[in-house]
């Protein structure tokens, strides 16, 4: 069994990734041993992650930090615990869409990723719209064969119109295609009937839908997702 480290965002500080003995942990984003997953490698994976001004505010009234810091380590946490031969696409959304990360291998540069996904910062409104139309455009750079999961996070409501026909045309054109919502926060801002209506539905019936009140929660999901696949 290896030690916990400590990543503080250098490379030379984190360790090797590949070595099952090894576990690093950045706050409340932890990277697990390669035999701690599932055999989620054949994954495409976009994470889609609001970055609306509303992110500045606090998580919840007995945890002052920002949104946006839970945020970060969620979808660090997700990049790290993810197998290496998945890929994974990150896409945020404020004012404006944009590709973060363009789809790539989990393995290819992880660290560059990571540094990306710290430096993100809230802003403006919430163009989910267009944040799912480069989502499709993202999932035709999917492999064949491969499951794509597409991960739509936020604290708040579309401003750039419906994203509901956006989403459609998602689940039509890609059938081997999820999509897991994710409301995060309390109050009045959060749609929960559109965000149940964008995701796919499990062999249930019920919505990849999940709405959490705190960063410990949100961050247990995507650790959660990284290393299970759901039907």
């Amino acid at each position: 069994m290896g030690g916990t480290r400590t990543w503080i965002g250098d490379r030379s500080n984190i360790g090797d990734l590949s070595d099952d003995r090894t576990k690093v942990v950045r706050c409340q984003t932890s990277i697990l041993g390669q035999s701690e997953r599932m055999d989620v490698g054949r994954t495409v994976n976009l994470l889609v992650s609001d970055l609306s001004s509303s992110m500045e505010s606090v998580i919840a009234q007995n945890d002052p930090r920002q949104k946006i810091i839970g945020v970060k380590d969620a979808l660090s946490t997700f990049l790290v615990n993810s197998q290496e031969s998945a890929y994974i696409s990150v896409i945020t959304f404020g004012d404006t869409a944009n590709v973060l990360c363009d789809m790539q291998v989990r393995g290819q540069n992880p660290y560059g990723m990571l540094q990306q996904i710290q430096q993100i910062s809230p802003k403006g409104l919430t163009a989910m719209c267009g944040a799912l139309k480069l989502a499709i455009e993202q999932c035709k750079k999917a492999p064949q064969g491969y499951v794509i999961r597409v991960y739509v996070l936020t604290d708040g409501l579309p401003t750039d119109g419906d994203p509901l026909p956006i989403a459609e045309i998602l689940k039509r054109t890609y059938p081997n295609l999820q999509i897991h919502t994710i409301g995060f926060g309390c109050g009045n801002n959060i749609d929960e009937g559109l965000l149940r209506s964008i995701a796919s539905r499990s062999a249930s019936g019920e919505p990849f839908y999940y709405h959490v009140l705190d960063a410990v929660k949100l961050t247990g999901i995507l650790k959660r997702q990284s290393r299970n696949l759901y039907k």
